[in-house]
């Protein structure tokens, strides 16, 4: 009888412990069924512009034409057109045309300096000084464009117009030749 006693109490404790088990399962399912329902959740979008391509182009080159060796103040070509000093007869502002988005913002940088040579060891120093405008028929009015890599916007329809003159300083005696650079003036734009 005592072996029936101590199964009969095992099977008890087997069944408390069962039990008891089954009520902590029950309890953990609720608090992860609970965990479940109090989440939350939050979406972000996704969106890109995709600008035209900026391009830059030269449609002109700067040409001092036929100039004298010897000025009283600087060989002057005026990219507004308008105030040039002891130039040739033919001599040309040199001319870009940047392309790209509508209404969007460019940065424009270039060097300042160019070196003329005649390769027989004659050499001049061309300073730029370059005007810019949205509107092509603006170069009179067109503003100041610096090295500075200043911000410019190009218009409704995409473009910007450069225009690019300069001096040679005063000459002097000047070597006879004819003068070019190797590098001219490198104009570079780039999107904000």
């Amino acid at each position: 009888m005592i072996d029936n006693e101590k199964t009969l109490k095992n099977k008890q404790i087997l069944k408390n412990i069962s039990s008891a088990l089954f009520a902590v399962a029950l309890v953990l399912g609720a608090v992860h069924v609970g965990m479940a329902q109090e989440s939350e959740d939050a979406e972000a979008s996704v969106s890109a512009e995709v600008l035209s391509v900026l391009s830059i182009v030269s449609t002109a080159d700067v040409d001092f034409g036929n100039i004298s060796a010897t000025t009283d103040e600087a060989v002057t070509i005026d990219p507004n057109g308008a105030d040039h000093a002891y130039l040739g007869t033919e001599y040309s502002v040199g001319q870009f045309t940047i392309s790209g988005g509508q209404d969007t913002e460019v940065t424009i940088w270039f060097n300042s300096e160019a070196t003329l040579e005649n390769g027989e060891g004659g050499e001049m120093t061309f300073t730029a000084n370059m005007v810019g405008d949205p509107e092509s028929e603006n170069q009179s009015t067109a503003v100041a464009v610096t090295t500075d890599a200043d911000q410019y916007s190009l218009s409704n329809t995409g473009n910007f117009y450069l225009w690019l003159g300069g001096d040679l300083g005063t000459l002097d005696g000047q070597a006879s030749g004819n003068y070019t650079t190797d590098e001219g003036i490198v104009v570079n734009v780039e999107y904000n």
